[in-house]
């Protein structure tokens, strides 16, 4: 097979575009904002950025429930 100078290029340009556009989704950072909606003490849906939020899962216990649903009654 006899290569000219311009299927050389052509080939060039199309080893070139696939290399670019692997590397441009390889190396960029998606910017994916993740939100939780959350429920205040008043009674008020606020949605908080992924960011603020620890995502390490803790749980409330029983009796931590029933203070926290106890003191916002006497109020």
């Amino acid at each position: 097979m006899y290569l000219t100078r311009k299927g050389f290029l052509w080939i060039g340009g199309v080893v070139t575009c696939v290399l670019a556009s692997l590397h441009w989704r390889v190396f960029t950072k998606s910017e994916k904002r993740e939100t939780f909606k959350f429920l205040t003490h008043d009674g008020k849906l606020v949605e908080v950025d992924g960011k603020h939020v620890p995502m390490k899962k803790i749980t409330a216990s029983k009796q931590q429930l029933v203070s926290w649903i106890w003191k916002e009654q006497r109020i």
